[in-house]
């Protein structure tokens, strides 16, 4: 029925680099039978952040290490290239992170 297609995922928010509005191809959403999640640790407490730290330190960092999970990293720059980093990412056209190389 769905096949070829890629369905029923999740579309994940997580911060923000601005307070912008954004659009959303909603028919895309509603065909694909995405759920969308929004999320920031700004108006949490200390503690909230440090119970989420460690529910990532426990969930994730396994397999971070062991390899079975990558980031998606976009450039590695030397740290005297961080002003190219930030045009890089005001311009908005990177996916995954940009990371500056000491």
């Amino acid at each position: 029925m769905y096949e070829g297609t890629h369905w029923r995922g999740r579309l994940a928010f997580d911060g923000l680099l601005s307070t912008g509005n954004t659009e959303i191809d909603v028919p895309a959403v509603l065909t694909k039978m995405l759920q969308l999640r929004g999320f920031t640790l700004r108006p949490h407490s200390r503690e909230e952040k440090a119970e989420v730290l460690e529910r990532f330190h426990q969930r994730w960092m396994p397999l971070l290490v062991n390899g079975e999970i990558e980031p998606a990293i976009h450039a590695v720059l030397p740290f005297e290239s961080a002003m190219k980093a930030h045009c890089m990412l005001e311009g908005g056209d990177n996916f995954g992170k940009i990371v500056l190389k000491f």
